[in-house]
């Protein structure tokens, strides 16, 4: 087997691993979201490290392990499925870079404010549970 093959699946595989923890950094309460979160205090880039940074990562490995294993393949380069994936490349290299200066993004870009969205929703169901509950109660009571 080819180098390419070789490192196009390594870099498919170590990015997807970069986009799901990601995905669970923001968007989960589970101990793997936590884990994540907490290493990310530990390991900070910035402001836009989790919002910015760890997504680009990821899809900078995977569209990388993407062209690694079209040329394994035989196809050319500057060809439409090379094109392609060189582009995802070149544009997650330039939102990591973009996520180095540290500027404030809108709150729903951040873990802190996906959970509290999360929250509010959760908020919400339970009122909405509780008000069903009540009304339930007084149309048995009023029978």
């Amino acid at each position: 087997m080819s180098k390419e093959l070789w490192a196009g699946i390594g870099c498919l595989i170590l990015g997807a691993g970069a986009l799901i923890t990601w995905w669970f950094e923001m968007f989960s309460d589970s101990w793997f979201g936590e884990l994540g979160r907490a290493i990310t205090d530990e390991f900070n880039l910035g402001r836009n490290t989790t919002a910015l940074i760890e997504p680009a990562v990821g899809g900078f490995l995977t569209s990388g392990g993407g062209l690694s294993l079209a040329q394994a393949a035989g196809f050319e380069i500057g060809g439409p499925l090379t094109t392609l994936f060189g582009i995802g490349m070149f544009l997650s290299l330039a939102v990591g870079i973009i996520g180095l200066v540290p500027f404030r993004l809108p709150q729903f870009m951040y873990p802190e404010g996906q959970m509290e969205k999360r929250r509010w929703r959760e908020t919400k169901q339970r009122l909405q549970r509780e008000v069903e509950a009540q009304r339930a109660a007084d149309a048995t009571e009023n029978e």
